[in-house]
């Protein structure tokens, strides 16, 4: 068979006196050729791809004929090694004939990393003077769009920068994140601060006096205010 064997040749010839003679010849038959696999190659991959990756069938042959002929497929088992940052998965063929001859065959995946994430979009504003006591940074969310381990997702807390007082200005919230393959991504936001409302003065009344108490009459403070609080107070 395709390990080897004999093939055994035998003559026999018997003369006219009844006399038979014979001769055998033995040919041992060498194994047919190692059967290889066929070429694969290294790959690269998007992360995005490796949801759909599965093992596929590799052939193997010994380019013999008949009962030489050696050939058949094998199904290639993988090893993953990869994240949302990339790796590899490496496939792995492996076959041993009837003779006891194992063959090999490897393909490497680069996987590359998954896309960076990206914030949830957000908009500039207009808040009040008075809406900023309780005016507190919030968590934006990111995302990669990406399914299983190639998606990066989450939430930061806002940084806030405050700039502003009675007359306005400005409170800058920034939200900052670092994945786990060093990308940084950054978002803003800015809230522009209306003036405080202006101030008003204590209500006074109109009065009479005698023109011996105008001799002694003097200016009085009156105060004033807007009723606002912390940096939007004016009094």
């Amino acid at each position: 068979d395709a390990c080897g064997g004999t093939i055994t040749q035998t003559w026999t010839y018997t003369d006219a006196c009844g006399r038979t003679i014979d001769a055998t010849q033995t040919i041992n038959v060498e194994p047919s050729p190692e059967p290889v696999f066929a070429a694969v190659s290294d790959s690269t991959i998007q992360c995005t791809e490796v949801a759909t990756f599965t093992a596929f069938d590799l052939a193997y042959s010994n380019g013999a004929d008949a009962s030489c002929l050696i050939e058949g497929t094998v199904t290639g088992t993988l090893s993953e090694d990869y994240d949302a940052c990339g790796g590899t998965i490496t496939q792995t063929w492996t076959y041993t004939d009837a003779c006891g001859r194992t063959i090999d065959a490897t393909q490497t995946s680069k996987v590359e990393p998954a896309s960076a994430p990206v914030f949830a979009a957000v908009a500039d504003s207009t808040i009040q003077c008075t809406e900023v006591a309780t005016f507190v940074a919030f968590e934006l969310g990111y995302n990669n769009g990406a399914v299983d381990g190639c998606l990066i997702e989450g939430t930061v807390l806002g940084t806030l920068s405050e700039d502003y007082d009675a007359c306005g200005g400005t409170i800058t919230q920034t939200w900052t994140y670092t994945d786990d393959c060093g990308r940084t991504i950054t978002a803003v936001q800015v809230l522009n601060i209306a003036p405080a409302a202006s101030p008003t003065f204590s209500a006074v009344a109109d009065s009479t006096i005698s023109c011996t108490e105008a001799s002694v009459f003097t200016a009085f403070d009156l105060t004033y205010s807007n009723d606002g609080s912390g940096s939007c107070l004016i009094e």
